[in-house]
């Protein structure tokens, strides 16, 4: 009986939609000898190109249980024009042509962009290919460490709790953090003795205050009873709330011998960027506004094959020995905001598990470009001419790269993304408590005993 030979992977390119010319130019400001605008119009519209691989039995072998990740990459651009054309009227009255107006057809401003214009105050960035407008690219945004942020996350084994974790925090949430039922008591004693504040008046007209504390010293005891409340709910109950409910999850999962799971990383970076510039096309001033904006994500994923365990699901297993081990280091979290130093232990996990198995992985970057330019006025530098009718609407283009690899990267110590990320959410609140903490205390009494020493050791007067 005769095989069939299968038949090898092959590249295709698809494609789907296009740009079209659109609005024609008309003559531009053609009156007064200073520009003439020719061609036919901006490209607009949407066009989509995608360049994959085909696996032929792609079913088949999936259904079957194979594993098949294959490269791609698309581009889609979207180029939009939504003005409306100028008109001008000649004011001057000794002219023949005395209260006639002008008009320019809609697309002009496009062709204004386009032209190399004497710029008068500002920037106005813009870049064409012919006669299609593209988005404007800033400053490269970090690609290798959000590429790098992502495949360490999904280099770990990713399980419903950290059991192991929160046991090596645990000393410093009992540190940080005092009996929480004391501190309540404490603070609502402090709240009754305050609301019972009351006055006398002395022999002299002066009042004064009988009970409770003084209004600021009130704040500043009350100050630190929050802190220690937002402590021990941010590193405390909370973590305790999310592992009870990861170990009642990991009880009700049947793990079998050869598990099939997903570990994911995600890291974004965005840039953006305002510009506006005056340019001057025959007699009328430009005034534009450019808005940019560039973002990229990076996603990774890798399918590990292997044996979890209820205990490892849990967190008590060898695979998390690495990341909370660096937890035993004194706010190692506070670190982990700015690197990915928790990733990265925890991607050391799988080596000491040796049933766990890669059955491949792969990481996407989607990069999204858009500009949009807007005419915010034009003004008349003739004494002939005024403008009568200004262009509205804006121009927008837009470039959104997929591109798809076989393949992670191995794990990286690197700088976050977005390193600054902690000030947009509730770690800032945390950074705030955790710093007020530790100007407390031992902290302050080392700090004013250097201030001695720096004081007796050094006689400003003894230098030359």
């Amino acid at each position: 009986m005769k095989t069939k030979t299968p038949k090898p992977p092959f590249s295709r390119t698809r494609s789907k939609g296009g740009l079209s010319v659109a609005k024609p130019w008309s003559e531009v400001w053609s009156k007064t000898g200073a520009v003439v605008a020719s061609g036919t119009g901006t490209k607009v519209g949407v066009s989509v190109v995608m360049i994959d691989r085909v696996t032929p039995g792609f079913e088949k072998s999936s259904s079957e249980g194979g594993i098949i990740m294959s490269p791609m990459m698309s581009v889609r651009r979207e180029v939009s024009d939504e003005t409306t054309g100028v008109q001008s009227t000649v004011i001057n009255s000794g002219s023949s042509a005395y209260g006639s107006t002008y008009t320019d057809g809609a697309g002009i401003f496009p062709w204004v962009l386009k032209q190399r214009l004497t710029m008068l105050s500002g920037t106005c960035p813009r870049t064409w290919s012919d006669d299609e407008i593209l988005p404007n690219r800033l400053a490269a945004l970090p690609l290798e460490n959000i590429i790098a942020e992502a495949c360490t996350k999904a280099h770990g084994i990713q399980t419903n709790a950290n059991l192991l974790v929160s046991l090596a925090e645990f000393h410093q949430v009992l540190s940080l953090c005092p009996d929480l039922l004391h501190s309540w008591t404490r603070f609502f004693s402090r709240i009754n003795a305050q609301r019972t504040r009351t006055t006398n008046l002395l022999p002299s007209g002066k009042r004064q205050a009988v009970g409770g504390e003084a209004p600021v010293q009130f704040l500043r005891n009350e100050f630190k009873e929050l802190t220690r409340f937002w402590l021990i709910n941010r590193f405390g109950v909370r973590p305790l709330i999310a592992d009870t409910l990861g170990v009642l999850q990991a009880l009700r999962k049947v793990h079998d011998q050869h598990d099939r799971f997903i570990s994911r990383g995600v890291s974004t970076a965005q840039r953006s960027a305002v510009a506006t510039g005056v340019m001057r096309l025959g007699i009328a001033d430009w005034t534009v506004t450019t808005s940019d904006h560039n973002e990229i994500r990076v996603r990774a994923m890798q399918l590990w094959e292997g044996r979890l365990s209820t205990l490892e699901d849990m967190g008590l297993g060898l695979t998390s020995v690495p990341e909370a081990a660096i937890d035993l280091v004194r706010f190692s979290f506070v670190l982990n905001w700015v690197v990915n130093v928790n990733d990265f232990f925890a991607s050391l996990g799988p080596a000491l598990n040796p049933s766990f198995k890669s059955l491949g992985s792969c990481y996407t970057i989607d990069e999204v470009l858009t500009s949009t330019w807007q005419s915010i006025g034009q003004a008349s530098n003739s004494t002939s001419y005024a403008v009568s009718k200004q262009c509205t609407g804006v121009v927008t283009s837009t470039t959104q790269t997929k591109q798809r690899v076989v393949g992670i990267n191995p794990p990286k110590l690197v700088v976050r993304a977005k390193p600054l990320a902690f000030m947009s959410d509730l770690r800032l609140l945390d950074a705030v408590a955790l710093l007020n903490q530790q100007l407390r205390g031992r902290n302050v009494q080392k700090l004013a005993g250097f201030s001695r020493f720096a004081k007796a050791h050094y006689n400003p007067s003894a230098q030359f």
